[in-house]
């Protein structure tokens, strides 16, 4: 049965909206919005550390019920379901902080969203090194680490927009919609 890794911020979760509304109610002096969040290593934009970015991406897994799908929650329920049915294993695979997890896990319930397997990786391994045969993540550095046998559906951001496909093994989809149908269509 061929495992599919799907990633949850920014694949399955709009972490943006939330971490954006989290970061205004702490520093009003400074909002930021939806452009602003929409490049790779936003923590250095911000001017602030890995680590302090990271526990304001926590507490807006804490404030889940309000969280939204990144795409409609329809699209993403048809696109796992189609995997399913493809005989595909769903497995989202998320590096999450532990003071997030609950919040993760009411938020997949919440949403209705089914899944074999949930990984909430803090500091294990990187996403390749599980079992998976493809991932659907929007981390271009994750392209980095794709493994012989496994592909990598990168989806878009602003900040990758100029790279395209690397050597087969990463493929750019917009939405997890059109990651799913290459991986079915690539069975």
């Amino acid at each position: 049965m061929p495992i599919v890794g799907v990633d949850l911020d920014s694949v399955l979760a709009d972490l943006s909206g939330a971490f954006i509304r989290e970061w205004n109610t702490a520093y009003p002096r400074t909002p930021i919005d939806r452009p602003y969040w929409d490049c790779c290593d936003l923590h250095e934009k911000l001017g602030i550390s890995k680590s302090h970015f990271h526990k304001i991406m926590n507490r807006a897994w804490g404030a889940y019920p309000s969280m939204e799908t990144q795409e409609p929650e329809e699209d993403i329920h048809l696109a796992l379901k189609r995997l399913r049915r493809a005989g595909c294993a769903v497995w989202i695979v998320s590096n999450r902080h532990i003071s997030s997890h609950w919040g993760v896990a009411c938020w997949l319930a919440l949403k209705k969203i089914e899944y074999d397997v949930l990984i909430l990786n803090h500091e294990g391994p990187d996403k390749m090194a599980y079992p998976i045969d493809c991932l659907v993540d929007d981390n271009p550095k994750e392209a980095g680490k794709v493994r012989e046998g496994k592909r990598l559906y990168l989806r878009d951001q602003a900040c990758i927009r100029d790279g395209g496909d690397v050597e087969g093994k990463v493929m750019r989809v917009w939405t997890l919609g059109e990651a799913v149908k290459r991986v079915v269509e690539g069975l």
